[in-house]
């Protein structure tokens, strides 16, 4: 029990000091920082998922996000940190290329709002906004005035033998 309440503290903590450096930036940074903020938000969702066995074949832990977003410049920050006993490696795709598969987590966004028709078993899928959330999208990131919360479909996670901790569900501002 005690190990839980320092991962759900840690967690609340880690994101409420990303939106306040965030929040308290200059006009100028703004776009830099708040990549910056998904960024880190991205590695605290790696960190309180647990995938299938199957998924985990090696130590890396793939974040695959489209090439060229500028709402993800930031994400190549990642590469190389440590996410339990993996080491997060970053790549990139667009519309030639084969899309993201072998990914542990793939990344929707407006550059690249679908999936392939067959995705692999393990992958949890974030959309950076609802508008380009799909069936298979197990955490939303939104913007609530000025800040960065999160949707969760519970269903999505499960389709894709993802489990997601509590700590970080009962952080979400909705669940389905």
């Amino acid at each position: 029990m005690k190990k839980r309440i320092f991962s759900y503290r840690w967690l609340r903590t880690g994101l409420a000091y990303a939106a306040a450096a965030a929040a308290s930036l200059s006009v100028s940074t703004a776009q830099t920082n708040d990549n910056d903020l998904t960024a880190a938000i991205l590695i605290n969702f790696a960190r309180f998922t647990t995938w299938p066995d199957q998924a985990l074949t090696s130590n890396e832990l793939k974040v695959c996000v489209p090439q060229g977003d500028e709402e993800l410049t930031s994400v190549h920050k990642l590469t190389g940190k440590r996410v339990k006993d993996r080491i997060v490696s970053v790549r990139y795709f667009d519309h030639n290329s084969d899309q993201p598969m072998g990914c542990h987590i793939a990344v929707l966004s407006d550059a690249f709002p679908t999936l392939p028709a067959h995705m692999d078993k393990g992958t949890l899928v974030v959309a950076l906004g609802e508008e380009v959330a799909s069936e298979h999208t197990s955490l939303i990131l939104i913007t609530i005035g000025r800040q960065t919360r999160f949707i969760v479909n519970l269903t999505a996670a499960r389709k894709q033998g993802i489990s997601l901790r509590a700590s970080l569900v009962d952080l979400a501002v909705k669940v389905y």
